[in-house]
């Protein structure tokens, strides 16, 4: 499995708690390299100015994508055989808490991008 990362020269500071963060897109990259499995596979890290006051962190990843049926970000919904279900819920309340919104969007044929959109710290100190 092939892990690559793409920060953009643009892409400004964000305020955020630092391991909470980290914890946040742990799970992202971690979920994303499960879903593949053994491979071969790609994930993506990509960041990027969203807009004028936001960041966007997507990890996309060449799985088999997210079943129709399943919401994601609910507590104790999994697709994984030995899941909790409680990454992805944590993650949402961390982001939320920040200021900002994660979300996910189903790839064509197959995978999974699931995208975190931070205020940049000119719009925390607005």
């Amino acid at each position: 499995i092939a892990l690559n990362l793409d920060v953009a020269a643009d892409v400004p500071a964000l305020t955020a708690d630092e391991d909470k963060l980290r914890r946040v897109l742990d799970n992202l990259v971690k979920n994303a390299v499960e879903a593949i499995d053994h491979g071969p596979g790609r994930v993506d890290v990509l960041v990027r100015k969203a807009d004028a006051d936001r960041v966007r962190i997507a990890v996309s990843d060449t799985g088999p994508g997210v079943p129709e049926n399943v919401e994601m970000f609910r507590l104790f919904e999994t697709t994984k055989r030995n899941g909790s279900g409680l990454g992805l819920s944590i993650a949402k309340q961390i982001v939320v808490a920040h200021g900002g919104h994660i979300g996910f969007e189903r790839l064509t044929p197959t995978g999974t991008t699931f995208y975190v959109d931070m205020p940049s710290r000119a719009a925390a100190a607005l």
